[in-house]
């Protein structure tokens, strides 16, 4: 009965002992656990506020290139629209000029009906054209110098656009 007792104790000691490694083990298991959930989470929140913070910086970036970009493109407006009313002046005091021209060719001995006729060794001056004629070209020519400046001006705005765009978020 001794013996049986004894290896009782014995079974019981091992039992109790496996009981309190299990139960460690368990206890280890549930600690790691909540420690990697809890190190989980707190990787999730500075990444989550991280890529806030870099989402703040773009959205700040794009406001300030936007209002660049708009500040370039209306100073770049301002001086095209005055390159433009320079030119629509200097062509409208050249038709205001031509009021006084008469309104047929003239002929005589500066003047010729043919343009064929008439030689010269500088070219063609304008002098033979009758004064709707003359108009006309005047207006064309300004129409001309106008599209000119205007296209200037888009490869301007363009140009400008593109630079910032290549520049945003350097």
């Amino acid at each position: 009965m001794i013996q049986v007792l004894s290896k009782y104790k014995t079974v019981v000691g091992i039992l109790v002992i496996s009981g309190i490694l299990v139960s460690a083990g368990v206890f280890a298991f549930r600690w790691h656990k909540s420690e990697v959930e809890k190190a989980v989470t707190e990787e999730r929140l500075r990444v989550s506020k991280e890529t806030l913070l870099a989402v703040e910086q773009a959205y700040r970036q794009k406001a300030q290139a936007e209002l660049s970009m708009q500040d370039k493109l209306q100073d770049l407006q301002r001086k095209k629209d005055e390159q433009i009313r320079s030119i629509s002046k200097h062509y409208d005091a050249i038709i205001a000029g031509l009021r006084d021209r008469p309104n047929d060719r003239q002929t005589g001995e500066n003047y010729t009906n043919s343009t064929a006729e008439t030689t010269t060794e500088t070219g063609a001056t304008g002098l033979q054209l009758s004064r709707p004629d003359a108009e006309f070209l005047a207006r064309f020519a300004r129409d001309t110098a106008e599209l000119q400046a205007e296209l200037k001006a888009c490869i301007r705005d363009y140009e400008s656009v593109r630079e910032i765009v290549n520049n945003f978020g350097k």
